[in-house]
This record gives structure tokens, sequence and C-alpha cells, in this order.
């Protein structure tokens, strides 16, 4: 169900739900505000980017997941505080655990962002990771990236297809894996253990290595000439996709 952001005083986290939230990057009207509710390590970061593009588009999806985060957990942007993992996956502080007034149970987030979009996908109690990619970014050595990355099934299913079906083949492969990755907080070293679950040669999904965990894998489509991958653990009734018409606002 994709709704508009106006609704969103309407919605509840629910248990087995989650919420996606799809923002454009190049909303930069209230970049200095944004900036302003940024810990002084994110602003630091911010100013590290060499390009200004980069550093808008960092100021806008930290902001707005502040404002987003914020709002869930009923504070300003400015009280949420994040730890970050070995693999530098964010997530919330133990003192904001348990905290959200929209749903029981601890919050769970994760971000990906690519060229001009961001996408948030928030969750309680469960593992959750996403990855967003742009379809009209041009990749380079397509298939030597498979060959590093991929299974030699996954890589030869590429091989065989023209280049431009290769580089969508790919991306999706990519962010099925990504997202995964990110939900259990591992890097890129474990990516060809990962497998691809496939129906013919359709691709459907994952095939998980951890057996102790229900996964459960979403592709979809924020927006278009994108394309976006969601893996959490457990079982989920809901998909919830959040639009807003421009820049969110704070309590």
């Amino acid at each position: 169900m994709r709704v508009k952001y106006s609704s969103f005083q309407s919605l509840n986290l629910q248990a087995h739900e989650v919420h996606l939230w799809y923002v454009d990057l190049q909303l930069t009207d209230r970049l200095l505000e944004f900036k302003a509710i940024l810990s002084p390590d994110e602003q630091q970061r911010a100013d590290r980017y060499r390009f200004d593009l980069h550093r808008q588009r960092f100021i806008v999806a930290r902001g707005h997941l502040r404002t987003i985060l914020g709002r869930y957990l009923d504070i300003q942007p400015t009280q949420v505080q994040f730890t970050y993992s070995p693999s530098g996956k964010p997530q919330l502080a133990d003192r904001l655990w348990g905290a959200s007034t929209m749903g029981a149970g601890n919050l769970e987030f994760n971000l990906s962002h690519a060229e001009n979009l961001a996408v948030y996908a928030v969750t309680s109690n469960r593992a959750i990771g996403v990855d967003v990619e742009c379809q009209q970014r041009p990749i380079e050595d397509v298939e030597q990236l498979a060959q590093r990355f991929f299974s030699r099934q996954e890589s030869e299913r590429l091989r065989s297809l023209p280049p431009q079906e290769q580089q969508e083949l790919f991306l999706q492969i990519w962010t099925l894996k990504e997202a995964y990755l990110k939900a259990t907080g591992k890097g890129l070293v474990d990516l060809e253990r990962v497998q691809t679950d496939w129906q013919g040669e359709r691709l459907v999904g994952l095939v998980f290595p951890d057996r102790e965990q229900t996964w459960q894998a979403h592709q979809f489509q924020p927006q278009p000439d994108y394309v976006a991958a969601l893996v959490v653990g457990g079982a989920i009734e809901r998909l919830i996709e959040i639009v807003p018409d421009g820049a969110i606002a704070a309590l």
C-alpha cells in the first residue's frame, strides 16, 4: 500500500509491518535547517565531501532520517542518537529502544540512497536491511564484478544476456544480497555465500544461509529508474510505502 505523507498521522507501526519512506534528495530548500540538526560528527562528515552535490545529498538524507525517527519516537530530531556496528550500520542508541509511541517494541531501521533518492525502512523487533540502486547509472565491468561477488551460476546467467539486460539483472541480484548483508550487519566478504532463488529464468528471492533465522526478501521499485530490495527477519504482513510531497517537518 502506497500513501502520501499527509496520511502519516493516521499510521501506526504495527507488529509484522514495515514502513518504507521515499525521499527526494533534491529537496534542498531546508538544507541549512537539516544541517543544524545533525550531530557534530555528522556535520564533520558532511564537510569532508569534496563536491557540493554529494554534501547536500548527505545532509538531506541524514536530516530526513533524524526527522522520520524523531516522529516515531516522539522526540526532536536532535535528540536521536546513533551507535554503529563494526560494519558501519547505524542503529538507535540503547536508551531509545522501546521508546516508540507509534507501536510497541524496539524501533529498527535501515536506509539506502542512490543518486537523488533515499529509501528508509522502519519496523520493530526485527532485523531489517534495504538497498536501492539507480538503473540509469552505467556499471563498468559487470561481468568482472559478478565473477568477484556472485556465485558461478549467477555469473553464467549474466554472461548469457545482452549488455542492457546484464546490468538490470546485476542490480536485482546485488540489491537483494546487499539488503540481506545490511540486515545481518555483515560485509561484502560474505556476498558470494548468499544465493539467489529462481523459478526457471525468473529471480524470485534469496536462499538464506542462516537456517536458524526466518527471513523474508522483497523486491520493489520505489521510483522509475530505480530498483530496490528489502530483507526482514521474521514474517511481515504489510508493507506501507510513504511518499512525502516535500521535505518532512519535525514535530
